[in-house]
């Protein structure tokens, strides 16, 4: 693991721009056409273990042609998982009576092509406006929420003691007894994973019945070495460990990979 620091420097320093796919992996950059309403973000670090555009690491964070195909654009929903129906302040969506969704930040350690929010993270909307006064304001008139889920963006791109200062004031409702995390940063940057982080961790354990962080790998090309390093940290934390993974076609819609994955 790099020093508590060397993440942030990994996070800035990504590809950003076809010119800077066509540098890193060669060829011009008509090959790594970006689309004109969706972003590339790519840490170094990880374009390292891309094989090729084609490869299933590939499929999911390279930008494809067919993103500005028009056919392609006109389909499917702004909001397909009903983020904005459900919003109830800015910074909480509230679809299910005992838990809710919170999303303090846009940003993501990297930007995967499927994504289910594109849409919402690319625009200024009041979902993820931050009125954090408020978030707190409908809890406390909403003890049936007993379960706070950290989402985004990617909730482990915020510095510890963002995340500190929000688990501290969520442990001042009583009702609220459960946090989880959704992230992929652990997979992407797991020089993210330092100890400080995971002390923080530890110490919010103590304030709530179970802290849980859900991991999102799709793929087992993903998990190498210092990744396996950053999820054994995570262990020590006590915290309930769960894992996530998307389907997805052409990467692991098949029992090898995802056999592969999940073992």
């Amino acid at each position: 693991m790099k020093d508590e620091n060397g993440w942030k420097d990994e996070f800035r320093n990504s590809l950003k721009s076809s010119r800077d796919l066509s540098h890193f992996f060669g060829g011009d950059e008509d090959s790594f056409k970006l689309s004109k309403s969706y972003p590339l973000f790519l840490p170094k670090t990880y374009a390292q273990k891309i094989k090729s555009a084609e490869s299933p690491l590939g499929k999911q964070f390279l930008p494809s042609k067919i993103e500005d195909e028009e056919e392609i654009q006109n389909k499917g929903s702004i909001d397909p998982i009903g983020d904005q129906e459900f919003q109830k302040v800015p910074q909480l969506i509230h679809r299910y009576k005992n838990r809710a969704l919170f999303t303090p930040t846009t940003k993501c350690p990297i930007i995967c092509r499927y994504c289910f929010r594109k849409n919402e993270l690319n625009q200024k909307l009041p979902l993820f406006k931050p009125k954090f006064d408020e978030v707190i304001k409908y809890l406390r008139q909403h003890e049936e929420v007993e379960e706070i889920i950290f989402t985004g963006g990617d909730p482990l791109i915020l510095s510890d003691n963002q995340i500190q200062e929000y688990l501290e004031k969520f442990a001042e409702l009583k009702s609220i007894k459960y946090i989880r995390f959704h992230t992929r940063t652990p997979i992407i940057l797991p020089s993210r994973i330092t100890q400080n982080f995971c002390n923080l961790i530890k110490k919010a354990r103590n304030h709530f019945k179970k802290v849980s962080i859900a991991l999102h790998s799709n793929h087992r090309e993903e998990i190498d070495h210092e990744v396996e390093k950053a999820i054994l940290k995570l262990k020590e934390t006590k915290a309930t460990l769960l894992s996530q993974t998307v389907l997805l076609k052409g990467v692991n819609d098949n029992v090898k990979a995802l056999k592969n994955l999940f073992l």
